[in-house]
């Protein structure tokens, strides 16, 4: 893939301190290639984090957003706006303030941040100073737009006059060397404009176009040594941060500003920021004043570098120079992209279904479903149906529609990928935030898991739900607590009911960190080493007994709904999509029976079942409902 359509080649370029620290690593005996990169990544990582956020403090006082917290006994997600005040610490509690949601960002790919409140508030300030701090001036940009100047994409292009016309041409350089935008008044702009660069490309009328960001070093992994180039195919992309004050549909004051495209806010994660000044008070007038950040943030990212890695004192000069490459290395969201597993997946699905603007029509949705794939089981002798009734009436449903109905605009599928990027990012500042509060802050971050938890999405869930309400009289983390409670509720009677205990503690309360504890992960689990029972001799096929295995464990969880209403439309999505993965089976019986001969191993037959999904998924008359329900069921 191209970068832009006049580009050349770049001409390799040295790394000197980048070089240097690989060199030493490897005098030490770290030879392996993938250990090499996690350790001089994560040491970039961390050292990035901790010194930015150490010189910005002193320059900000920290604007606390939120308080999230999980209770790992009870599974009560608690979720508090601070408007400013900073709490009393608190055990399982991870406090969110403005500079954190700004790094959390800043780490992941498309993340596109905007904040929105009064003049004065620390929406441009913060985010200004964090850029000032770890980038040079030439490798971020800051625009304020006005009513004479809207143009976001000016960064990237310049005017030239060709035979007396004025043409309008990209900075080819430009593409490759600024990491970081920060637009203040971005409902001033150009809504087509502003949301090329939140895509992280640009392209002009003339057809020129090019992809925004940093080149990320990448690894030559040699024989007898290792080298670094910059990869202009694997960008770390264009990071878009904005502000913006109230429209003037929300407060009069503001009235050249207008409401924000929906366009752009499906992309957007909007922060209300606070005015914290009675919080504050005087502790403003004690933080520091003037320039010097960059050089501050130098002097102790090196440090750090060289006590995370145990290497001799790096060259300060060429760490300023290589600096916008060490910060591509740092904040590639390859390296430090968050797994969900499955419970985080499954919670993910059933709160966009609880949130959903028809819940009730999506309810009888997965029952005809379930009821329908019935009739194609029939054969087998199992009840695959699902026939309990939802009371729209209820208050639980009542309560649903209330908070719906506060949302300025009803949930689509961008809200999803929102979630999951937004808690990908909370995932990464909790496992950094805890490395950085243990004595040795590299093995800590490089030991922990590396995924999303039913905490980070419930979390996620909350913000954005918070974030799309027009009017905030009805509190979405009601229904968030309410979903994750019933999810969990059902997963742990499900694991009891199949003697499911944990090999930790041999007990089976869920576990928010067991990669496989999820109702989906667990009936597959069993429906698969229950075909180690079956002969495939054709009296008893290994396909049969999959499907009849399923079909038991769909039987368990028609019980689980106890007449809870709140329940009911998650066991409903739940057994819709099991019975569709006995479809599936069903339909593909001959070939899944071939495969599944081949392999008498559980995992290795559920790894032969998931690859076949997969490549049914790239066959175009593969019908629409596996597209649909069976990659949250399988995985993949």
């Amino acid at each position: 893939m191209k970068i832009g359509e006049k580009m050349t080649t770049p001409q390799p370029e040295r790394i000197e301190s980048l070089e240097s620290v690989t060199k030493e690593l490897l005098e030490k005996g770290i030879q392996n290639p993938t250990e090499l990169d996690r350790r001089i990544h994560a040491a970039a990582l961390l050292a990035l984090v901790s010194a930015s956020q150490g010189v910005v403090n002193e320059y900000v006082v920290p604007t606390p957003l939120f308080r999230l917290e999980y209770d790992p006994q009870t599974h009560n997600l608690q979720f508090q706006e601070l408007h400013g005040r900073a709490p009393v610490p608190k055990e399982h509690a991870v406090d969110v303030s403005m500079l954190d949601l700004i790094t959390a960002a800043l780490l992941r790919e498309k993340v596109s941040l905007l904040f929105e409140g009064i003049t004065g508030t620390g929406k441009t300030h913060t985010t200004e100073m964090l850029f000032k701090t770890i980038l040079p001036p030439e490798n971020y940009s800051v625009i304020r737009l006005s009513a004479a100047m809207t143009n976001v994409q000016q960064p990237f292009i310049e005017g030239v006059i060709d035979n007396g016309v004025l043409r309008v041409n990209l900075r080819q350089e430009a593409l490759d060397r600024i990491a970081a935008l920060f637009v203040d008044e971005q409902n001033r702009g150009d809504t087509n404009q502003i949301l090329q660069l939140k895509d992280g490309k640009i392209a002009l009328a003339s057809g020129e176009s090019g992809y925004l960001g940093l080149p990320v070093p990448r690894l030559e992994r040699g024989a007898d040594t290792q080298h670094w180039h910059l990869d202009y195919e694997e960008k770390k992309p264009l990071f878009v941060t904005a502000a913006q004050n109230p429209a003037a549909t929300k407060q009069a004051q503001y009235s050249a500003t207008r409401r924000t495209d929906a366009a752009v806010k499906n992309r957007d994660l909007e922060i209300a920021v606070p005015n914290a000044v009675g919080t504050i008070g005087a502790s403003l007038m004690r933080v520091k004043q003037g320039n010097g950040q960059h050089r501050e943030f130098l002097e102790r990212f090196t440090g750090q570098l060289r006590r995370y890695l145990d290497v001799e004192p790096l060259d300060a000069e060429a760490v300023k120079k290589d600096i916008a490459r060490w910060f591509a290395l740092a904040t590639d969201p390859k390296r430090t992209y968050q797994h969900d597993i499955r419970s985080a997946a499954e919670l993910s699905d059933v709160l966009a279904l609880m949130f959903t603007q028809d819940l009730e029509t999506e309810f009888l949705h997965d029952q005809a479903t379930a009821n329908a794939w019935n009739e194609a089981l029939r054969p087998y002798g199992i009840d695959f149906s699902y026939t309990s009734s939802l009371d729209a009436t209820s208050q639980t449903m009542e309560r649903i529609r209330k908070v719906i109905s506060s949302f300025d605009e009803q949930e689509v599928p961008r809200d999803v990928i929102k979630v999951k990027r937004l808690a990908d990012a909370l995932a990464i500042t909790r496992k950094i935030k805890n490395a950085l509060h243990n004595p040795n802050h590299l093995e800590s971050y490089l030991q922990a898991p590396s995924y999303i938890t039913v905490e980070d999405i419930a979390a996620s869930f909350a913000i954005v739900a918070k974030d799309k309400q027009q009017t905030a009289k009805e509190d979405p983390v009601t229904v968030v607590d309410q979903v994750l409670r019933d999810y969990i509720g059902i997963v742990e009677d499900f694991a009891a009911q199949l003697g499911y205990k944990r090999a930790a503690n041999g007990k089976s309360e869920f576990d928010a960190n067991d990669p496989w504890y999820s109702l989906y992960g667990l009936a597959l689990s069993r429906a698969i080493h229950a075909t180690k029972k079956a002969t495939g001799t054709g009296k008893t096929p290994i396909t049969e007994s999959l499907i009849k295995d399923l079909g038991a464990s769909i039987a368990v969880l028609r019980r689980l709904e106890g007449g809870s209403e709140s329940k009911k439309p998650i066991v409903a999505r739940m057994i819709g999509d099991l019975t569709t993965l006995a479809g599936f089976t069903h339909q593909y019986a001959e070939e899944i029976e071939r495969l599944f001969a081949k392999e008498e191993g559980a995992k290795e037959r559920l790894q032969g079942l998931q690859g076949w999904y997969i490549r049914k998924r790239q066959d175009p008359a593969t019908p629409n409902i596996y597209h649909q329900r069976l990659p949250r069921v399988l995985g993949v």
